[in-house]
């Protein structure tokens, strides 16, 4: 088992002025692909957040 396995979880604002969001979409689809091992962590979007 990976040392990183169910231990990334991030966090992103919808609303930020830098876009990250875009970026962490892309992210989040490829951890749902990894397979040996499933990353298990999770990623969570703020509704309406900002970046601070």
């Amino acid at each position: 088992m990976s040392q990183t396995a169910g231990k990334l979880h991030i966090y992103c604002g919808d609303m930020d002025n830098y876009y990250p969001n875009n970026a962490v979409h892309l992210t989040e689809e490829f951890l749902e692909s990894t397979t040996d091992p499933h990353y298990g962590g999770e990623v969570d979007y703020g509704d309406r957040a900002e970046h601070c």
